[in-house]
């Protein structure tokens, strides 16, 4: 059985880049963890900084948080894009970083997660954040009602990736 990302219908919807103004203003958070003011979002946003598979220039990615493990530090994050989301390229072709989620500050270790876990994570996050559902439904195209099956729908185009620190970086706090 094929993956249900790979439905014509579904790819069909895939986003497009927003417009440059949009773009620009969505660097605002950006600068903002750069500059030191990450606690402000806590550990609903993750910065990850990465290397351009091609440039190898050091490159910004301010990313949803889905599920934040406190224990393993292990923070679950989505690309709205889909396969085409530079900053996942550029992460499983070997260029991450650093990340930064609230005031701890780490070198990633990349997990890619299965499409059941992303699902298990967005309903939890429905439940205590149904905003940030619908926020992600919207970067996807996806129409969203709230229900298993919209949840599904979501779960399928998202590609996945979770960050923890890798054995020996240590968290920083």
């Amino acid at each position: 059985m094929g993956n249900a990302s790979d439905d014509p219908a579904l790819v069909r919807l895939r986003p497009r880049k927003p417009p440059f103004l949009i773009r620009r203003l969505l660097r605002i958070p950006v600068l903002l963890h750069r500059l030191g003011l990450g606690p402000v979002f806590g550990q609903r946003f993750l910065l990850l900084v990465h290397r351009g598979r091609r440039t190898g220039r050091r490159r910004y990615a301010l990313l949803i948080v889905l599920h934040y493990d406190r224990p393993s530090a292990e923070a679950m994050v989505v690309a709205a894009r889909g396969s085409q989301t530079n900053w996942l390229r550029n992460v499983v072709a070997g260029g991450a970083v650093e990340a930064r989620i609230g005031r701890r500050r780490f070198e990633p270790a990349l997990r890619l997660p299965e499409e059941e876990e992303t699902y298990l994570r967005l309903e939890e996050l429905q439940l205590k954040n149904r905003w940030i559902v619908r926020l992600l439904s919207r970067f996807a195209r996806l129409p969203h009602d709230g229900s298993k099956a919209s949840l599904h729908r979501l779960a399928a185009v998202f590609r996945r990736a979770a960050f923890r620190p890798r054995n020996g970086s240590g968290i920083e706090p």
